[in-house]
């Protein structure tokens, strides 16, 4: 049962996104504008701004930084909406648009060559496309578990570059001959998002997550 500071903290940012689209409106970009830009579908950011879908820290953080904004703003904390791209134009979808393989389990090498890939795609487009542009061998994963803390859930897809970046709260790491989806406790050690509690502090890396390209809305 949701207790009353939940509540109130889900509508915040509820009020806040109707604003932020709002303030894009009165700039000319549409929902469906700013649901691309985001690189999720117009569905997808309806269900948020409904309540039927969870504001979370990795969607209000690729919000922020598409439209220069505060993410702890949007996320019912202290902050602003001051922004320097709310009047930003709209990119050419077709130069932008790219096409990612998908994975229900993370992988290593040049996706589109690996065995184990059936031929599945997905078109990314706005923000997540630039950032999958910047990626190292990126593809997207089919998250096929829920993530225990609630940042994930089942049936996300999470774009997934095959670098190393300390700074990501999302890594791929290697146990055993598996990979998995994991994030560093505040002690250090690792634990697989689907399983809390640790498992080791040395693990190797072998990429980590950029964010959610759109979710399941099930």
């Amino acid at each position: 049962m949701k207790t009353k500071q939940t509540e109130t903290t889900l509508t915040v940012r509820q009020q806040r996104l109707e604003k932020l689209l709002q303030v894009l409106a009165q700039k000319g970009q549409s929902q469906n504008q700013v649901a691309q830009r985001a690189g999720v579908p117009a569905s997808y950011l309806s269900d948020v701004k409904n309540g039927n879908r969870a504001m979370t820290e990795l969607f209000a953080r690729r919000l922020a930084e598409e439209f220069r904004l505060e993410y702890r703003w949007l996320m019912g904390d202290a902050g602003t909406m001051e922004s320097l791209n709310l009047g930003q134009e709209m990119p050419d979808e077709k130069s932008t648009a790219v096409w990612l393989p998908v994975f229900p389990h993370p992988v290593r090498g040049q996706p589109q060559r690996l065995p184990t890939w059936d031929g599945a795609c997905v078109e990314l487009c706005g923000a997540a496309a630039a950032q999958a542009r910047t990626a190292t061998e990126p593809y997207v994963l089919h998250f096929l578990d829920d993530d225990h803390t609630g940042r994930l859930r089942k049936h996300d897809l999470v774009l997934i570059s095959q670098t190393v970046n300390d700074l990501a709260e999302i890594q791929v790491i290697r146990i055993r001959r598996g990979m998995y989806l994991a994030r560093k406790t505040p002690a250090g050690q690792w634990e697989r998002l689907a399983e809390p509690g640790p498992i080791g502090d040395k693990l190797a890396v072998m990429g980590h997550a950029l964010g959610i390209v759109w979710g399941s809305l099930g």
